[in-house]
């Protein structure tokens, strides 16, 4: 199972068996890789938007996400992480498997589930703290799952 890399083909679009192959392989990567693939998989998110999320934008009570934020690109200077091209926050449906990997994620990842605590707090951050690039996410995450 491997994403073309041919832009004439159809759009590829993984069956449910392949889904649970890459969670299985996702999970044993490790919380945050298995918890990004369930929020790409569950929310039909962008990886600009995912790595936009803080702790905060997530609303454990209603199953929502906000997004209020998007990866841009260097024309934003050196915050490359900016609100979406609307300027409005959106709201994603957020599945209660979708909630449940993501409180074990933040439970384990801040042992605390205190949004209030967390405010600022990148949900998917780079191993310094900042935000996550997508590029970083693509060779620590992304592309080590297709390696098996």
């Amino acid at each position: 199972m491997r994403p073309s890399n041919d832009t004439n083909r159809e759009l590829y679009t993984f069956t449910p068996p392949d889904l649970m192959a890459l969670s299985r392989t996702a999970a044993s990567m490790g919380p945050m890789t298995h918890a990004m693939l369930i929020t790409l998989a569950r929310t039909g998110m962008r990886i600009s938007e995912i790595l936009g999320l803080q702790v905060e934008d997530l609303d454990f009570d209603r199953r929502e996400i906000h997004l209020k934020r998007t990866w841009g690109n260097r024309s934003r200077g050196p915050n490359y992480y900016g609100p979406t091209k609307s300027g409005k926050t959106r709201l994603i449906d957020m599945s209660s498997h979708l909630k449940e990997v993501l409180i074990a994620y933040i439970d384990r990842t801040y042992q605390a589930l205190d949004v209030h605590e967390n405010r600022g707090t990148w949900l998917f951050p780079a191993s310094h703290g900042r935000p996550m690039t997508p590029n970083s996410f693509y060779m620590s995450h992304w592309k080590p799952l297709f390696r098996n």
